[in-house]
């Protein structure tokens, strides 16, 4: 009876929380890298002194790419991990290339990944 009531709450929270039945983050590996079309910007200022014709301070600013991925689930061996599908359209500011191995996280308690190193 005890054993049939935790099966059912367990049931339950997966429903809930799909996150529950899977890690936080896992290894993956890349298998498809396109631009989004998306971009951002990066601001700073950078102080030089030297050589004496370049000293100074200078403001720079760089338009930066997005870019969205697919990734393969690995296991703790590296091997792909067939019971989980592909995931899609990972938009990320890195730029990877496919094959690069990564660590994806799931955010919200949700099946949403973000790529969070390489």
């Amino acid at each position: 009876m005890v054993d049939q009531l935790v099966v059912t709450i367990m049931q339950k929270m997966k429903e809930q929380y799909p996150g529950v039945g899977i890690p936080a983050a896992m290894r993956a590996v890349i298998t498809s890298v396109a631009e989004s079309g998306k971009t951002y910007i990066t601001e700073g200022t950078v102080s030089v002194d030297s050589p004496a014709d370049a000293v100074g301070t200078y403001h720079y600013r760089n338009e930066r790419k997005y870019y969205r991925y697919t990734v393969k689930l690995l296991g703790n061996d590296g091997g792909e991990l067939s019971q989980y599908p592909e995931l899609i359209e990972i938009e990320s500011r890195q730029q990877l290339e496919a094959g690069d191995v990564v660590a994806v996280v799931f955010l919200g308690n949700e099946l949403e990944a973000a790529i969070v190193g390489g």
